[in-house]
């Protein structure tokens, strides 16, 4: 059989007998393979001589040493060409991930100061975020204790027979037994002369009260004065001394003040006591001679019924000032607390709803 060499494409004659082995070449000596012979099949070949004169090749010439070796050209008989392979198919299109619908993270704190927040449950659709600043936090405690200031002034008890205020108390009644009358009441209820007389003044808890609440309120002010002024204020050596804890001696005062006024709505303002004195009196003689537990219990029913006459109340002001005192508080508290934490990022309160 005729073959090609596939390595010097040279024309070359193989014995049948040969088919299907591996033979070198013999012109260029490379292994060639010979295909098996078919049964089925015949081919009309030229006859080519059974030998053929071996003919020198020319020598090759000199390629210099940086020459990239050249790729012998194809022959135009296309019989044992390598068929290419087929293009390999592209890749498949990457899927985009879809846009997030939940609100936009907002930048608040590095993450790497803050852990992750949990992701928001099934329910939740809006995010919110407070930042306790401490530029913010320290006017808590000045504001409320200005108010408080303000609500010294402002009735803390009363009798309102009917909704109308005819016997009031403030701080500063209560301070000295004081008490204020209305004109019109007083002409229905004919009490002034026997209330004046019997209303005690709470002097030493309400000192101790009005003392503490003043030094917190000029503490607090002053310190708000301080940071806003441009250049450092000059101050005298006793409160140099303990400028540095302004913020705790208000924090401290303002609890002190706070547990003293409880105190003395436990045990009754002036106008209080000075009302259980007048109705107390009136009823000694019945006192005196009940006998019975029956008689004691009438003796008592009448001493409500009496007191209810007056219809004492505390006021709504005094609740607010029982409130702002412990806003006061808690303001000197959370900004002493952001004090020490020093240069890190204030804290940060996240709710979903």
């Amino acid at each position: 059989m005729n073959l090609i060499c596939p390595h010097c494409q040279k024309a070359i004659s193989i014995p049948d007998e040969k088919a299907g082995q591996l033979l070198a070449c013999p012109i260029c000596k490379n292994p060639v393979p010979v295909p098996a012979l078919t049964a089925h099949l015949t081919f009309d070949s030229p006859e080519l001589p059974e030998e053929i004169p071996l003919v020198p090749l020319p020598p090759a010439p000199e390629k210099p040493e940086n020459a990239k070796p050249s790729q012998p050209a194809l022959p135009e008989d296309h019989t044992y060409q390598l068929t290419p392979e087929p293009p390999k198919p592209p890749p498949p299109p990457k899927r985009e991930k879809p846009a997030p619908t939940g609100p936009e993270p907002r930048a608040a704190v590095s993450p790497a100061l803050m852990p992750t927040p949990a992701p928001p449950t099934s329910g939740y659709e809006r995010l919110y975020g407070l930042h306790l600043r401490q530029d913010v936090v320290g006017w808590i405690a000045p504001i409320s204790l200005i108010a408080i200031f303000l609500l010294l002034w402002f009735p803390w008890v009363g009798s309102y027979p009917g909704g109308y205020g005819v016997y009031t108390q403030n701080a500063f009644g209560a301070w000295v037994g004081r008490i204020t009358t209305d004109q019109v009441g007083e002409q229905v209820m004919n009490k002034e002369g026997d209330l004046a007389e019997q209303t005690s003044a709470n002097w030493f808890l309400m000192t101790l009260y009005l003392l503490l609440t003043l030094v917190a309120l000029l503490l607090a002010v002053a310190s708000i004065v301080s940071k806003s002024a441009k250049k450092p204020l000059a101050l005298p050596p006793a409160i140099e001394q303990i400028w540095p804890w302004r913020t705790a001696l208000v924090g401290v005062l303002s609890g002190v003040a706070l547990i003293i006024l409880l105190l003395l709505l436990w045990s009754g303002l002036g106008l209080e006591n000075g009302v259980k004195t007048v109705v107390d009196q009136k009823l000694e003689k019945d006192r005196a001679s009940a006998k019975t537990g029956e008689e004691i219990e009438k003796v008592q029913i009448k001493r409500g019924l009496d007191i209810g006459w007056y219809n004492l109340r505390l006021t709504g002001w005094l609740w607010w000032v029982i409130v702002l005192q412990i806003a006061a508080t808690a303001g000197a508290g959370l900004e002493l607390w952001l004090e020490k934490r020093g240069s890190r990022p204030p804290p940060l309160i996240q709710a979903q709803c």
